[in-house]
């Protein structure tokens, strides 16, 4: 049988599989689709989730550690079925491989809450988080930050409060980079005047 495929970067969604969530969820549901008031939950390939296990599920863990090896940033990947299956990105990003399970699996285990469809965003290096306001720019890096990847919502324009915001902090530091040299001036200038009068004993 031949696995399924990784969701492109930019597929459009295909018809979404219909998960139904017989309770909603305590918390992290403002994310979460939605249809009519029947919380039926549709899943679409390329959707992104974020996971927390809940308290009680950690507890019953025995003390093993739930996020070794474990992003908790889920995928949704289309099976050879046709259904969704929400993988983790820790040993790869959206595609057959890693930790696995269905919505309602998830739910059982602690909190979903949506953050955006790959198709809906362009790949972005990770410098331009400045531009952009931070609802329209997502840092999907996995494996616990090892393998960055940034996303910025397609047909989103550039945010002057975010942009305004980076160049003051980078004034700031300037600033403070620029006291630090001066006082390093000041102090070898210092040391200078003492070796000129044969003091030998100073630090470098």
């Amino acid at each position: 049988m031949t696995p399924p495929s990784a969701p492109e970067w930019s597929s459009p969604p295909f018809k979404p599989s219909t998960y139904r969530q017989e309770t909603p969820p305590a918390t992290g549901a403002d994310g979460i689709r939605t249809k009519d008031d029947t919380m039926e939950i549709e899943l679409h390939e390329g959707d992104i989730f974020n996971f927390r296990y809940s308290e009680e599920y950690i507890a019953k863990s025995q003390g093993h550690d739930l996020y070794h090896c474990f992003d908790g940033q889920l995928v949704a990947v289309k099976r050879n079925d046709g259904s969704v299956m929400l993988r983790d990105t820790y040993w790869a990003f959206g595609s057959s491989d890693g930790q696995g399970d269905t919505f309602e699996g998830w739910m059982r285990c602690g909190t979903l809450v949506f953050v955006v469809n790959l198709s809906d965003i362009d790949p972005a290096e990770g410098y331009k988080a400045d531009y952009y306001a931070d609802s329209d720019w997502f840092d999907l890096s996995h494996q616990h930050r090892c393998y960055k990847r940034f996303g910025v919502r397609k047909g989103a324009k550039r945010n002057k409060a975010k942009m305004e915001a980076a160049l003051c902090e980078k004034l700031r530091k300037a600033k403070q980079d620029a006291e630090r040299a001066i006082r390093v001036v000041e102090e070898c200038a210092r040391k200078l005047s003492r070796l000129d009068m044969g003091d030998l004993d100073i630090y470098i």
